[in-house]
C-alpha cells in the first residue's frame, strides 16, 4: 500500500510514527511472541522493498520511513540482532580476516548487519545517537575485511555502502568520546576494530580514523 504515490500523506506519515513507537518499545522488551515476529518480517520486507543489494537504487519505500526520527534506533537495534552469530564466528576463527576468509555466516551476518546501519544512515532527521554510533562501530574492522574479500575474490561489492562506509566511520569516530574506556564491551570493540596492524603510513580504509583509534588502543 505504501508503495503507491497516492497513500503517501501527512496521516500517513502521522501513523509510522506512531507504529514506530509502538515498535521501538517491542524491540525494546525484546518481544518474542510469533505475532511481534511476525510483524517484524512483514515491517523488514517493506522497509527494504525493491532495494538494491548496497541500497544505491530502488528502495521504494526508504525515504518515507526514513523521515522518522525513530528509524535510525530501529535499525541500530535489528542490526544488533546479529551480534551475537558474529560474536560467536569471531570466537571460533580468532581474527576479523580469519571470520570473513573461512566462514559464509561470518560474512552473510556482517554484510546484512551494516546494510541495516546503512538503511539507519539514511534516516532524514538524525541526531547525533550514541548507540547508532557504537553499533557501527563495533564490527567497522570486520566489514572492511569483508569488503578486501569480495575485491581479492572478484565477488560483488556492496557498492553504495562500501564507498560510504570510510566516510561513516570517521565521521562517528571523530566525535566519538566512549563514557568509559575500561567497559567490557569497548574494550572488545578495540581488540576487534586492531588498529595496531596498520601501519599509520599505509593506505587503510579507515584513514584518520585509525589514527583515533591508535589513541584508544594506547
Amino acid at each position: 500500500m505504501v508503495e503507491a504515490p497516492r497513500f503517501r500523506t501527512s496521516k500517513l506519515t502521522q501513523m509510522i510514527h506512531v507504529f514506530h513507537q509502538a515498535f521501538l518499545g517491542g524491540l525494546d522488551r525484546g518481544d518474542q511472541s510469533a505475532s511481534f515476529l511476525a510483524i517484524k518480517q512483514k515491517y523488514y520486507q517493506t522497509l527494504f522493498a525493491g532495494c538494491s543489494r548496497d541500497l544505491r537504487r530502488d528502495c521504494v519505500n526508504s525515504s518515507l520511513f526514513a523521515n522518522d526520527a525513530r528509524l535510525m534506533r530501529i535499525m541500530t537495534r535489528l542490526a544488533q540482532e546479529l551480534d551475537v552469530t558474529i560474536e560467536s564466528e569471531l570466537k571460533v576463527h580468532g581474527t576479523p580476516a580469519l571470520c570473513i576468509e573461512k566462514s559464509l555466516a561470518c560474512r552473510d551476518a556482517i554484510e546484512e548487519r551494516y546494510r541495516r546501519l546503512a538503511m539507519a544512515n539514511l534516516n532524514k532527521n538524525k541526531n547525533e545517537d550514541s548507540e547508532f554510533s557504537f553499533a557501527y562501530l563495533k564490527f567497522a574492522r570486520l566489514f572492511a575485511a569483508l569488503l578486501d574479500y569480495d575485491k581479492k575474490n572478484s565477488n560483488r561489492e556492496p557498492g553504495y555502502i562500501a564507498e560510504v562506509h570510510g566516510k561513516i566511520f570517521e565521521m562517528i569516530i571523530a566525535r566519538y568520546n566512549p563514557k568509559s574506556m575500561t567497559n567490557g564491551e569497548f574494550k572488545t570493540f578495540v581488540e576487534n576494530f586492531n588498529p595496531w596492524v596498520y601501519s599509520q603510513k599505509k593506505a587503510d580504509t579507515f584513514q584518520y580514523g585509525t589514527k583515533i583509534m591508535f589513541k584508544f588502543g594506547a
